[in-house]
């Protein structure tokens, strides 16, 4: 198995439907087949799927948003597929917070294979971020920050507005060193903030003075993230 091979769940509550489509996804990814929500639920709590590919059919539309509510309390990456951008069931599934989906009449099975893997990203990634900010939220109790590898601001909470003067939005995309001008502890000198950074060490209630307004000092907390291959995130 490599790192690419994809495990799909497909409920589809036509058997002649999910049959066709398990053949055309055969060379693709690895198919697993339930006819409905509730008899996935085996292989959701085992973790046996990467990712669903929920076949939605015209009398499914009663039950559509509470399936999407099941699958998303599962946690896994969601992709609907449809026969017909004006059917029905796809505008539920939108309103229901779905953000993929198959025209059944124009997608084969190579590219159900490419969104069902671009939502699995998607899904992994938006993961992450939240890992890494109820990580943040454990550092710092009343303002949270993110830079990125490059050490640029990417996220400030709406706390930081009383910290540093400035609109959260108005930072986004600045150097961090903007925000944190100098370290004060130990006299480390002004490249004290980047050489901090650049340590990619977890550091704890550490004093700066902000670039942004003079005078003004904050304390900061910071841990280092990385992606499941080692590679630094920020």
């Amino acid at each position: 198995m490599t790192s690419d091979d994809l495990r799909v769940l497909l409920i589809d509550s036509d058997p002649a439907s999910a049959e066709r489509l398990r053949d055309g996804l055969a060379g693709h990814a690895s198919c697993q087949h339930r006819a409905s929500v509730a008899q996935a639920r085996d292989l959701l709590l085992k973790g046996g799927a990467e990712a669903v590919l929920l076949h939605l059919h015209a009398e499914d539309l009663a039950q559509t948003g509470e399936c999407l509510r099941l699958l998303k309390a599962a946690d896994r990456a969601v992709v609907v597929l449809a026969a017909d951008e004006r059917q029905p069931v796809l505008a539920r599934a939108l309103e229901a917070g779905v953000q993929d989906y198959l025209l059944l009449a124009e997608d084969g099975p190579a590219e159900m294979a490419r969104t069902l893997r671009r939502a699995r990203r998607r899904h992994a990634a938006a993961r992450l971020r939240d890992r890494r900010r109820q990580d943040c939220a454990a550092d710092a109790a009343d303002w949270l920050w993110e830079m990125d590898h490059r050490f640029v601001l990417t996220w400030l909470s709406c706390r930081g507005e009383g910290v540093f003067g400035h609109r959260p939005a108005d930072l986004l995309g600045r150097p961090g060193l903007d925000l944190l001008a100098g370290g004060l502890e130990a006299r480390r000198g002004d490249d004290y903030p980047l050489s901090l950074f650049r340590g990619r060490e977890p550091f704890r209630d550490v004093v700066f003075q902000t670039g942004l307004a003079a005078g003004r000092y904050i304390k900061a907390s910071g841990r280092p993230f990385y992606d499941g291959d080692g590679g630094f995130l920020g």
